[in-house]
C-alpha cells in the first residue's frame, strides 16, 4: 500500500482553491485532481509489477 493521503489531500486542497463555486467547477477540479495524482501513482505501481 502506498501512503498518499496526506499528500493527496494537500494535492486537492491547493487545487480546489482554483475552483469556482459552481457544482460544475467543483467537479471538474476534483476531477482533474484526482486524475493527477492518484492515476500516475497507481500506473507506476502496475508497471512495477510486470
Amino acid at each position: 500500500m502506498v501512503p498518499v493521503e496526506r499528500p493527496y489531500g494537500m494535492w486537492r486542497d491547493w487545487m480546489m482553491r482554483h475552483a469556482k463555486e459552481t457544482r460544475i467547477s467543483q467537479l471538474l477540479w476534483d476531477s482533474g485532481t484526482l486524475m493527477s495524482f492518484q492515476v500516475p501513482i497507481y500506473a507506476v505501481r502496475c508497471d512495477r509489477r510486470a
